[in-house]
């Protein structure tokens, strides 16, 4: 969880840093969640493919 999350917060700053997207306050909420929706969704779906193998 925490690397995907780590990963997903490295997108935003790029984001942030480069074209200036979702940098204002609602928009920065929606990638926060989005951000935590993303790290346990994915670890889920490793897991999964890791059982499933």
């Amino acid at each position: 969880v925490a690397v995907l999350f780590h990963f997903a917060n490295g997108i935003r700053h790029l984001l942030w840093d480069g074209p200036g997207i979702a940098f204002e306050p609602g928009a920065a909420s929606a990638f926060s969640i989005f951000n935590y929706t993303f790290a346990i969704l994915g670890a889920a779906a490793i897991w999964a493919a890791a059982a499933w193998l």
